[in-house]
């Protein structure tokens, strides 16, 4: 009788599917240079550093969100880099499946789990999104490049990346508690004034002031006989 898979070595046959179809995936020399120097970007931070600066100069939300992703993107990383990699080593995929692998991005030599790319990625857009779902929406393509980027050129596991999005969305709900965003100004509701007396006096005095108006202008004016 045929035994049934571990769950765990079933996990690994989804996770060896998954990337060998992300890195088959048809794409031009041109685009694979794209994705390789996205990755490179992103390495420690620099793609979202530099983000995050340039948003730095405007004021208000910008800069709030700015500041948000940057405090987002520390805890996430110092998170993955001291309490995570150095308990849960992982291999590469191009160590396990190196016939497979024929991208040209360069292999790290830390842990595999979890993606620190696609983690700081994650922490971004939520961060950003907190303060403006528009400005999380805006960069959630970019963050998502970044993310594929991992499985197209061999660098992580699915599973990689998806642990490193959860520690990015933990990492910004974690600086949420500390600090929470500023709530959007609604317009203030004017109460309409309730009518006094005083003020109904005025408005029928006003009303028989036209009124007589009205019909003296109407009325020719008697003039004298002539004799």
């Amino acid at each position: 009788m045929r035994r049934r898979p571990s769950p765990r070595r079933a996990f690994g046959d989804v996770d060896r599917r998954l990337l060998r179809y992300c890195v088959a995936v048809p794409a031009s020399p041109r685009a694979n240079r794209a994705l390789d120097a996205l990755g490179a970007a992103a390495d420690d931070g620099l793609l979202w550093t530099a983000l995050s600066c340039a948003m730095a100069t405007h004021a208000g939300t910008w800069r709030r969100a700015a500041v948000r992703a940057m405090l987002s993107v520390a805890t996430t990383s110092l998170a993955i880099h001291v309490c995570v990699k150095p308990v849960r080593h992982r291999r590469r995929p191009r160590s396990v499946l190196a016939r497979g692998i024929r991208r040209s991005a360069s292999t790290p030599r830390s842990s595999s789990f979890p993606s620190g790319h696609a983690a700081s990625a994650a922490a971004v857009v939520t961060a950003m999104a907190m303060e403006r779902t528009g400005l999380g929406l805006a960069v959630a393509p970019l963050a998502a490049a970044v993310a594929y980027s991992r499985l197209h050129t061999g660098v992580h596991w699915p599973s990689d990346v998806l642990g490193g999005i959860v520690l990015g969305v933990a990492g910004a709900l974690a600086i949420r508690c500390l600090w929470a965003p500023k709530p959007a100004t609604a317009p203030a509701c004017v109460r309409p004034r309730r009518p006094t007396r005083r003020s109904h006096r005025h408005a029928w005095l006003s009303c028989a002031t036209r009124t007589i108006a009205a019909w003296h202008r109407r009325t020719p004016p008697t003039g004298h006989a002539t004799r």
